[in-house]
């Protein structure tokens, strides 16, 4: 199968039945009048034998499931940021494609938040499922090399504290992050996420070295190790 794209005024076949699994996929008549070509020529095998892979080998529900798809989906979906722009593509895979890796890897809890997993793209924990992959592999990945998608995924409260914000973008700011909170106490993290953004809305970003940003982000874990409580516990 290729690639398309999914309209929005499909978004009725995001039901709680296919989120469960009751449906394991919309039989093609339910959508078909809802597909556009997309211009992009992907062919999906190499996208399917690496998620029937990952699902036969994982347990569900299991975070380790995204640190071992992301470079998968992003290395079987050769696109543009341009075309991975557009949601219909992301749209017709969790939805129509391989919703079975939705349900692999997230428990249906508030149908509010499933359904977005499903339906809006984005990189934050509740967008669509293969939306989320994609992007922070591109983001993260250097000339083929997955190492930072990797970590990235190693530890969920840091991959969500990170692309929840606007430097996600920056490459060396998350590799700063990374090198920097390895280990740190979640409260610790959301802070040091947190005040990461305020710090930079007096620098300019791209101007920034590595070893700058790196020395902001290891200032920023001082205060927070010092404005937090210690547990005794």
């Amino acid at each position: 199968m290729r690639l398309q794209r999914l309209a929005p005024e499909a978004h009725f076949l995001v039901t709680e039945a296919l989120a469960r699994g009751d449906i394991v996929r919309h039989p093609q008549p339910a959508y078909e009048r809802f597909l556009d070509t997309a211009p992009e020529a992907v062919d999906l095998d190499e996208l399917d034998h690496a998620l029937d892979e990952i699902i036969g080998t994982t347990q569900q529900h299991d975070p380790v499931i995204e640190q071992r798809a992301a470079a998968a989906v992003h290395r079987a979906l050769p696109l543009s940021r341009r075309e991975a722009a557009q949601p219909g593509v992301w749209r017709f895979l969790a939805v129509v494609h391989r919703p079975d890796l939705v349900r692999h890897r997230w428990a249906m809890e508030r149908w509010a938040t499933t359904r977005t997993r499903f339906w809006s793209p984005g990189m934050r924990h509740d967008s669509n499922v293969f939306s989320r992959l994609w992007w922070i592999a591109e983001l993260t990945q250097h000339d083929g090399d997955y190492t930072l998608t990797e970590r990235v995924f190693a530890r969920q409260t840091i991959a969500i504290q990170i692309f929840i914000r606007r430097y996600a973008w920056d490459r060396s700011a998350v590799a700063a992050l990374l090198d920097e909170l390895e280990g740190a106490p979640p409260r610790v993290v959301e802070h040091v996420t947190r005040d990461l953004l305020g710090a930079l809305g007096t620098l300019v970003l791209e101007a920034m070295r590595p070893s700058e940003l790196r020395d902001l982000v290891r200032a920023l874990r001082r205060d927070a190790n010092r404005a937090l409580p210690v547990s005794h516990a």
